[in-house]
């Protein structure tokens, strides 16, 4: 009887050796797919577009590469018009943003810059203004900083994101344009 006993402790200890192998190897396997992130800025809204203050709405894309729903609680994006920056995005507090599983979400960033301040001459905001309504595929917007998201046991800090592209890929449904991190 007691070889019957030993030989029970022994198969549930390796089972439960197994299990809890498995389930670090799945934990291990979804932190490097949280790391394995796409994005793109996926529209651009404008708002006001004067000389004296330009006011634009942008999306940026965000798609989650994992199985584990995340809540996007802070970024630090810097928004550039053309090269140049025009605008600091800090939101250090809980946004309230779901990041879905194998899915896609969207932080809306509102800029607000003052043209003249960014760009310097007056005839440089003219010819920019001019430059969107007549040929806007050639006005370049970039974003660059970081992201972090948690859930439970998960928590990705500063998630690099620097893309830069016109107004027409910024406009364009192509998913190839989507910049993607490959984490080993």
């Amino acid at each position: 009887m007691s070889t019957k006993r030993t030989i029970l402790t022994v198969g549930i200890i390796a089972g439960l050796t197994a299990i809890g192998f498995g389930i670090a190897k799945i934990i291990k396997e979804q932190k490097r797919l949280l790391l394995s992130y796409c994005w793109k800025i996926k529209n651009v809204s404008i708002k006001k577009f004067t000389k004296d203050e330009i006011d634009l709405v942008l999306e940026l894309l965000l798609r989650n590469q994992s199985d584990i729903d995340l809540d996007i609680y802070k970024w630090n994006l810097d928004v550039f018009i053309e090269g140049r920056k025009v605008a600091n995005i800090d939101q250090p507090s809980n946004s309230g943003i779901e990041w879905k599983a194998r899915a896609v979400s969207t932080i809306g960033l509102y800029v607000r810059f003052m043209p003249a301040k960014v760009f310097g001459s007056a005839n440089y905001v003219v010819s920019l203004i001019a430059k969107f309504f007549t040929n806007k595929n050639n006005i370049k917007i970039g974003i660059k900083g970081t992201v972090s998201a948690k859930h439970s046991i998960f928590n990705v800090e500063n998630l690099e994101i620097d893309m830069t592209l016109t107004i027409k890929d910024i406009l364009s449904k192509d998913q190839s344009l989507e910049k993607c991190t490959i984490n080993e």
